[in-house]
């Protein structure tokens, strides 16, 4: 089973350019984990919240390393930001993890930047 965390829209620093590390901006996460079996069967039998995942504790902790951690590259905030997830949260067996940065600084692009990666607990 997997679990689903869609368009989480944060505020963070994140880029190159002295501004984005100053005033910082908008990124969207989206992450989608499994549990260990075990924690999931007894999530699941006995509607049991420790033995999952607190969906909005999870929220909390994005939110929180966004707003707290001032970081060059896309590419280093997935990893830091996916290995302070598995620290925390226990119970996950596996994490997929995108970023996405809604507003870079390229005046032609109407979409946005994402880096995403796959984190196993081993």
């Amino acid at each position: 089973m997997h679990l689903h965390i869609k368009d989480l829209q944060v505020h963070g620093y994140c880029g190159i350019l002295p501004g984005e590390l100053e005033v910082g901006q908008r990124f969207s996460v989206d992450a989608s984990f499994s549990l260990f079996s075990q924690n999931l069967d007894a999530a699941v039998r006995e509607s049991d919240l420790d033995a999952g995942v607190d969906y909005a504790a999870l929220c909390n902790a994005i939110e929180s390393f966004m707003k707290e951690n001032k970081i060059g590259l896309l590419e280093q905030l997935v990893t830091q930001l996916g290995g302070e997830l598995l620290n925390r949260f226990s119970g996950i067996e596996s994490l997929d993890l995108t970023v996405k940065k809604l507003h870079p600084p390229v005046p032609a692009l109407h979409g946005y930047f994402a880096v995403s990666e796959n984190f196993v607990r081993k």
